[in-house]
């Protein structure tokens, strides 16, 4: 009778200890979630405020944001192409665009060759942020912004885009009926 007591007891204190160790990870976890959503000090507000208010934007200056986005939109539950920024009218020409298309993405540096008709050619020296680093949604919205973009300017309906290909994006001829989504 002694070793049932015996096995009773080490089987309840086990599963005591289980319980135990398992309410410990679950209020380390909960803890963790309360740190990593607390408030900035007081220090930190005032910080924080402060960047804020420098970063204040003139609204015809230029601001370093794609000037189209690839959005997920809530309402229709699809992704959705939204401008976030405007060519101010005196600068709507491929030399403007381009510029301020390689400031917003440094690491993809897009060089133009020649617009023949309606389209206009682009080279991409080095492609590997785009094709291999990315990922195919970073690649897709970098192929709709520099195809928008250069597609808003007039007599501008295409553009041919030459890289090495990789993983995630490739060379060719893209204009706004190669996506499907809704501009808005």
């Amino acid at each position: 009778m002694a070793t049932i007591n015996k096995a009773r007891f080490k089987k309840y204190f086990t599963r005591l200890l289980l319980i135990i160790g398992l309410g410990i990870a679950l209020l380390l976890a909960i803890d963790a979630c309360r740190i990593k959503n607390k408030k900035p000090k007081k220090e930190d507000e005032k910080e924080l405020i402060q960047v804020e208010e420098t970063e204040d934007f003139d609204e015809g200056s230029f601001k370093e944001m794609p000037f189209y986005i690839l959005e997920y939109d809530e309402t229709i539950m699809e992704e959705v192409i939204k401008q976030q920024q405007v060519f101010p009218e005196d600068n709507k020409n491929i030399p403007y665009a381009l510029e301020k298309l390689n400031l917003i993405y440094p690491d993809i540096l897009l060089e133009f060759k020649e617009q023949k008709g309606d389209t206009a050619y682009f080279f991409i020296k080095d492609a590997h942020v785009l094709t291999q680093q990315m990922g195919s949604h970073g690649a897709q919205q970098y192929l709709i912004d520099i195809t928008y973009t250069f597609t808003s300017i007039a007599g501008i309906n295409g553009v041919y885009l030459d890289f090495k290909e990789g993983d995630h994006a490739e060379p060719g001829y893209y204009d706004r009926k190669t996506w499907t989504y809704v501009l808005e």
